[in-house]
């Protein structure tokens, strides 16, 4: 796989530099690769590498989210307010960070949960770990400790990427959600074209009628990927 061009590289280190400044947490918990003998059976596990060319898509995926997400949320008026799926995670429990501070102080790290926890100093936690024998474990037991990000058509933000907006507009795996947005995100677009309103058309009523809400991790490499 060819990586990609030395200005699309900077651009992917440059979001994420940006996103990773205003809070977002970046687990690198590795994915496993395996290969298979001449019989089709499992032969070898191998890490999968992760390239730049993957953090360039996984950060233009995040960046096509948002802004959909914020173009349908910007609204002033109550009235305008559109149904959508986003995709919400919610503050973490405090009692699992507790949990998990306690945890990391025996390998020597530190993380202050008496008040709280920011997503700011839950990424320090992982660049203490980053690089050592234990980096693996405690993105595990971290991203473990997290709220589940939940499809929900009332926007909360998203804490472990700190976006106020973000929904699932390229998700490949998760159809309905991502076939929903461009649905209604299409709406929009055609009625500001042909001067119409900005209010819901059938594609996005649908969507407040089902409600689907997936659990899954917060930063899922499809999300944050």
């Amino acid at each position: 796989m060819c990586g990609p061009s030395p200005p699309a590289s900077r651009l992917a280190k440059v979001l994420l530099k940006r996103r990773r400044k205003n809070g977002s947490l970046d687990f690198d918990t590795g994915e496993a690769k395996f290969t298979f003998d001449a019989e089709g059976l499992p032969a070898q596990i191998i890490k999968k590498t992760r390239l730049d060319a993957h953090r360039l898509v996984e950060e233009c995926m995040l960046l096509a989210n948002q802004t959909v997400a914020r173009h349908v949320g910007a609204v002033r008026r109550e009235e305008e307010v559109k149904p959508f799926l986003y995709r919400v995670h919610d503050l973490p429990d405090p009692v699992k960070l507790r949990e998990l501070a306690t945890f990391v102080h025996q390998f020597g790290l530190s993380l202050d949960a008496k008040n709280g926890v920011s997503s700011h100093e839950l990424q320090k936690l992982l660049d203490q770990a980053e690089g050592t024998e234990v980096e693996n474990i405690i993105n595990d037991v971290a991203l473990r400790s997290m709220a589940k990000a939940v499809y929900s058509p009332k926007n909360i933000g998203h804490y472990g990427l700190a976006f106020t907006h973000y929904a699932h507009f390229t998700s490949p795996i998760r159809r309905y959600p991502t076939s929903s947005s461009i649905a209604c995100s299409a709406n929009m677009l055609q009625a500001s074209t042909s001067g119409g309103s900005r209010r819901s058309g059938p594609a996005c009523r649908k969507s407040r009628a089902s409600r689907p809400r997936g659990n899954g991790w917060p930063l899922e490499r499809s999300e944050s990927p």
